[in-house]
């Protein structure tokens, strides 16, 4: 039976406990899905343990996206400097060695710890059917960057630092058109609105850099 409440799913007819299941969302996940999305889940669940074949058949729950996960994937020139950046998301350090990092989505993952807040107020999420099964996607929203440009610096002080350790010695002169730019996004964010404007000018102009895939064009031109 689909359920309609705003409250997590009680236990199944069959005994299978919901809440706490690794096959069921949080509940204050649960309780910022919409009804389509709820009956989404309740039904590829109940399809699933109808089947009989176990936990190996039951739907995955997970934070991560299918194309975010590097599924134990790390190049060997990446491993060594992974400790240097604990806390970071590994798949976008990775995505900076590979060359397809997307600032627009994943310069908000460069985050350490001290800068990740409690999902229990307003985060956003989708739900996601995959091959393994369903899982939930953090929606990046302008509001998650803040009001000022503090967590903009922090993330990008993190990829430059990142980017330094792939390219630096090949590519010098960027770093000081990295740091430049840095500099500048800082100081129209105190003269300017920050979501109003200055965030977005910020992540385009560095994904236009990105896709020029020209190393050799400063950030700051």
């Amino acid at each position: 039976m689909v359920r309609h409440s705003s409250e997590a799913p009680s236990p199944t007819p069959g005994g299978q406990t919901v809440l706490g299941s690794s096959i069921y969302p949080p509940e204050y996940i649960w309780n910022s899905l919409s009804d389509t999305q709820r009956d989404s889940f309740m039904s590829t669940v109940s399809a699933s343990l109808a089947t009989g074949d176990g936990p190996r058949k039951r739907p995955r729950i997970d934070l991560t996206t299918e194309e975010d996960a590097d599924h134990g994937r790390v190049p060997s020139l990446v491993l060594p400097i992974l400790p240097r950046f604990p806390g970071l998301d590994r798949a976008a350090i990775i995505a900076i060695f590979e060359h397809t990092f997307r600032p627009k989505k994943d310069l908000i993952k460069l985050r350490s710890p001290e800068f990740k807040v409690s999902a229990l107020d307003g985060e956003s999420f989708d739900l996601k059917s995959t091959l393994s099964g369903l899982q939930f996607r953090k929606v990046i929203l302008i509001k998650d960057w803040g009001n000022d440009a503090s967590l903009w610096a922090h993330c990008f002080s993190n990829y430059v630092a990142i980017w330094c350790e792939f390219f630096a010695a090949k590519h010098p002169v960027c770093i000081s058109g990295m740091v430049l730019f840095h500099r500048r996004i800082c100081d129209l964010a105190r003269a300017y609105k920050w979501q109003d404007c200055i965030l977005q000018m910020a992540l385009d102009h560095h994904q236009m850099v990105v896709d020029k895939g020209d190393l050799t064009v400063s950030l700051s031109d």
